[in-house]
């Protein structure tokens, strides 16, 4: 077979791509000394009317190609953080009890836990200090907070679950009742995000994984291609023809590709290029820069036109080429071997020709990131400023507004203070 992306002359010049051109070109050459038998043909409008004038063409069988058609795929270059979690479908779904939550929140929250139990190990500690005078020194039986005790109240209260202490200073009371709020909030987006994961379809969980591009943002395209003239034509977005840098093999050279803008190519050309990572270096840094599917933001009112998809032929200029060819396909088919190369070439993310997010999908992403948690994050930190201000009111209400502290109960069974006696 004929390398697609090996330069031909052909006698007319055409406006195809580079991969019609190719195949036309292997065409023109078949059954010739430096030619081959067998050519892989895209079917597209410019390659249909090219080959009405080509004097090979005259006696060309065909045949299709069962387990592959070119469909459109949208492409979009993400730095670091911005991209989405590169997970398939199937496994994302299984674990939809870590997901409600980025990992970004998941490692918040146990910071706020270890914060919140230091803060309340240290407030229940302290609280009974005077400006100017010697600590209260607490009788050895009273119920105070450990270390440990302050993380298991802490970790309690994040399952809404009580403590058999509770705090004595104002600070500690204060806090408490801030964390068992702020833990009530973060359970009810728990069960709501595990709820949504539950009840939604793969294919809603795969447009999670999908950068979103804007229609109003310039993107780039095969010269000549089919698809990005109906791009222009129906959606009015604004399409800029480049020519995609390939080597001598035919692959994509991703560090000549401008990342900056999306990139409209088929979904064998996106293979190549999807879930790749480029170092570029911006503003005088050096950054990585990741190659994931992407959708329009296309709102309800958007016209989303069906792209068509491309069929692939075999093409020979010898019927029994074309029959062994059919006999082959047929092997394929009756051992299911079929099915599997249609499952590879097709690809698990091209879900249809429409390039728009799909609107049943839902409109909040998924897992719960760090700027939807703004709120409940604000509101703990409130909690604790509000606890040290408490911490500090007890101090000097106890040092300076009250004289005399209130006494603490005595113990008469402390062994200490019957050696005292």
């Amino acid at each position: 077979m004929s390398n697609w992306f090996e330069p031909v002359q052909l006698e007319q010049t055409w406006n195809m791509t580079v991969l019609e051109s190719g195949s036309l070109g292997c065409i023109a050459e078949l059954n010739t000394p430096n030619g081959s038998d067998l050519c892989l043909f895209v079917q597209s409008r410019a390659t249909l009317e090219a080959l009405e004038f080509m004097p090979a063409a005259s006696n060309l069988t065909i045949t299709s190609v069962p387990w592959v058609t070119l469909r459109p795929v949208l492409l979009a270059a993400c730095l670091g953080p911005a991209c989405p979690w590169k997970i398939e479908p199937s496994v994302l779904g299984a674990m939809y009890f870590i997901r409600p939550f980025h990992s970004s929140v998941w490692s918040l929250l146990l910071l706020y836990s270890l914060t919140t139990a230091g803060l309340l190990f240290v407030f229940e500690v302290t609280h009974t200090y005077r400006f100017g005078k010697k600590a209260v020194q607490p009788v050895p039986d009273e119920n105070r907070f450990t270390l440990s005790e302050s993380f298991m109240c802490v970790a309690l209260a994040m399952f809404l679950q009580p403590f058999h202490k509770h705090p004595k200073s104002w600070a500690g009371m204060i806090l408490t009742v801030f964390w068992y709020a702020f833990c009530l909030i973060c359970i009810i987006t728990y069960a709501l995000g595990v709820s949504r994961l539950l009840f939604q379809t793969e294919e809603q969980v795969e447009s999670h994984n999908a950068l979103k591009v804007s229609m109003e943002k310039e993107i780039a395209c095969e010269r000549h291609s089919f698809w990005c003239n109906l791009l222009h034509d129906q959606m009015h977005v604004p399409i800029t023809e480049i020519d995609l840098p390939r080597d001598e093999s035919g692959y994509i050279i991703l560090s000549l590709l401008d990342w900056q803008k999306p990139l409209l190519v088929d979904q064998l050309t996106a293979g190549l290029i999807m879930h790749q990572t480029i170092n570029v270096n911006e503003s005088g840094r050096n950054l990585y820069v990741h190659w994931l599917p992407a959708h329009f933001g296309c709102s309800e009112s958007t016209q989303q036109p069906t792209f068509l998809s491309l069929y692939l032929n075999f093409a020979a200029a010898w019927p029994a080429v074309i029959r062994s060819v059919n006999y082959y396909i047929r092997i394929l088919q009756e051992s299911g071997a079929l099915s599997r190369l249609a499952n590879k070439w097709n690809l698990d993310f091209v879900q249809d020709t429409k390039l728009c997010r799909p609107t049943e999908a839902a409109k909040q992403t998924a897992p719960v990131r760090m700027y939807q948690m703004n709120g409940p994050l604000l509101f703990m930190i409130i909690g604790a400023l509000s606890s040290l201000v408490g911490h500090f009111c007890q101090l000097f209400y106890y040092s300076v507004a009250k004289k005399n502290p209130p006494p603490h109960k005595v113990n008469e069974d402390d062994p200490e203070l019957n050696l005292l006696t």
